[in-house]
């Protein structure tokens, strides 16, 4: 590409530069310092950061070069309370520890762990009454981490400690992005109560992580669940994942998971609320398609509509709202050199939204998928190159057969006149999102009539 432009973000303030702008506005503020350049210089807490805004840039931060950026402040934060597992750990060590795990996410396995997750969304949508009104996305907070559970440990009583784990999510998350933005590092020791309750949060989900890993390794099962094949995990030398290294990637695993997946599913419901024709065209696809029995992951090809809803929803609404990393050798990017030690940032929701790329990009059109035009580096919801999310087939599998439980199921309407919001905290999620269920058996045609999904109400 040509020489990449840099500019500095405007209206920054003496010592604190930007960060109390990032700070307030975080995805919109971002947003808008898109169009002021491929690289835009932010000052936090006296020190630059560079939003990468060109795609192409991004790629090669991402894969060529990868090797020349470790991943930053934020993740350093990230790593003194989810540990040193996969998402967190140093390159070197990320090598070692993809090599071993990435047999726990083959094809095979993860048939195996689509079966968990149908059968546990069955249940969970299952346990929902008529006229109930969710609010929705600590719902599915709560039910991404029971079906992760039961995903990592089947067969142990993990999942019922889930549901009181998912409560201190939120605090233990937003502790996590809080810290970050920081401008001093001191603050975040203070015994001030937001720091205490994070800390008391953290120590409550490590511990109860801890806990079932010890009665998984006593039992000595070996099943077909996710910490079975963490546990048979070897590197090249025959060695295995410590117990620490266990807690940390089962953390890892049940933050990320979960929250994300709570994200994507909430905005994809609320996408359906705004497109009822659409609601309705995926509903008459799981009807003919699964003829009123539960969905397996053998269905999911089949589900053309409802898998471009998704992607349109990875699109529009990426949970994963901004990314950093940091260079540990000199680059050049775009014919801009930069020495050690420089931070950069980068959002994928905000590159999602470029109109050079996805036409009319704000609205919500599922149908671009079917013959997509934009280019590959600039659609990438699960990050890309060495560090791209192990878990992203997953991801995709248990959003698909959890979505698709639950509009086989239930039908949904607004409660609620409040003002539903984006909010940019550990992922982007919808604020203020509440839903009435009426149950869609009730929506079918009338009797002696094949069943047939009726309106939405």
């Amino acid at each position: 590409m040509a020489h990449a432009t840099v500019v500095k973000a405007p209206n920054r303030l003496p010592v604190l530069g930007n960060a109390l702008a990032l700070a307030k506005g975080r995805l919109n503020y971002l947003e808008t310092l898109a169009p002021l350049g491929d690289i835009v210089e932010i000052g936090v807490g006296g020190q630059p950061y560079y939003l990468i805004n060109n795609p192409d840039l991004l790629h090669q931060v991402l894969t060529a070069d990868s090797d020349k950026f470790d991943k930053g402040r934020f993740f350093e934060h990230v790593k003194l309370f989810l540990g040193n597992g996969l998402m967190t750990c140093a390159k070197a060590e990320h090598r070692r520890q993809r090599r071993m795990i990435q047999p726990a996410f083959s094809q095979a396995a993860l048939r195996q762990y689509a079966a968990i997750v149908a059968e546990g969304a069955e249940q969970q949508v299952g346990r929902y009454a008529e006229g109930q009104v969710l609010e929705l996305y600590p719902e599915l907070q709560r039910l991404t981490m029971v079906l992760m559970s039961k995903t990592i440990f089947s067969g142990d009583d993990f999942d019922e400690v889930s549901v009181s784990l998912a409560d201190l999510l939120p605090e233990f998350l937003k502790g996590i992005l809080r810290q970050t933005l920081m401008p001093a590092d001191f603050l975040n020791k203070l015994p001030l109560p937001a720091n205490i309750r994070f800390q008391r949060a953290r120590t409550t989900i490590r511990g109860a992580v801890g806990a079932a890993v010890t009665r998984h390794l006593d039992t000595g099962q070996n099943s077909t669940d996710l910490m079975s094949q963490l546990i048979a995990a070897r590197d090249e030398h025959g060695a295995g994942l410590s117990h620490e290294l266990l807690v940390d990637q089962v953390v890892t695993f049940l933050m990320a998971g979960s929250e994300t997946s709570a994200s994507t599913m909430s905005w994809f419901l609320y996408a359906m609320i705004n497109a009822p024709e659409l609601e309705q065209e995926i509903a008459e696809e799981l009807a003919e398609v699964l003829q009123g029995r539960p969905p397996t992951v053998a269905d999911l090809p089949r589900l053309g509509k409802l898998n471009r809803a998704l992607m349109e929803t990875l699109r529009l609404y990426c949970p994963v709202w901004f990314q950093t990393r940091r260079t540990i050798t000199p680059v050049t990017l775009g014919g801009v050199e930069f020495p050690v030690g420089r931070n950069f940032l980068y959002s994928f929701a905000a590159m999602h939204r470029d109109p050079a790329a996805f036409p009319d990009p704000l609205e919500f059109r599922p149908d671009r998928w079917l013959r997509p035009t934009h280019p590959r580096n600039v659609f990438i919801p699960f990050g890309s190159g060495a560090r791209k999310c192990i878990g992203d087939n997953f991801s995709m599998l248990s959003n698909a057969l959890v979505l698709a439980s639950f509009l086989q199921r239930w039908t949904f309407s607004r409660e609620g006149g409040q003002e539903v919001k984006a909010f940019a905290g550990a992922v982007l999620h919808p604020q203020g999102l509440r839903l009435r269920l009426s149950s869609r058996q009730a929506a079918y045609a009338v009797a002696g009539q094949p069943r047939r999904p009726g309106p939405v109400r």
